[in-house]
């Protein structure tokens, strides 16, 4: 995609979390793990906010649902939702509520 080109890494980074959850939606297993798995090392990888890493770990929950990996989708899912909770901005916990929804729960995927 253009941000390859263009983008800085943290750019890169959440066009990935986008196509992650994007890929996820669609029941695309293989291609969300592929983005979120990069999104995820990218944002652990340095200095990231709070809210990254949390959305981090849901997209990679989902991707993990719909890529049909139980035990990671179970490991990603309590840390998103132990960081979501954490988020001490009322926004950031707004937009994160939002997308982390739309993430299965384990056992309902």
């Amino acid at each position: 995609h253009h941000w390859r080109a263009i983008g800085t890494p943290a750019q890169i980074a959440h066009a990935n979390l986008l196509l992650g959850q994007t890929h996820a939606t669609l029941g695309n297993g293989a291609l969300a793990m592929t983005y979120a798995t990069a999104a995820f090392q990218a944002f652990h990888a340095g200095d990231a906010a709070p809210w990254e890493r949390a959305f981090a770990h849901a997209i990679l929950a989902n991707a993990a649902a719909a890529a049909g990996d139980s035990a990671l989708h179970a490991q990603h899912y309590a840390e998103a939702q132990t960081r979501g909770e954490s988020l001490t901005d009322p926004e950031d916990r707004q937009i994160f509520a939002a997308t982390f929804k739309r993430v299965p729960a384990p056992g309902a995927a």
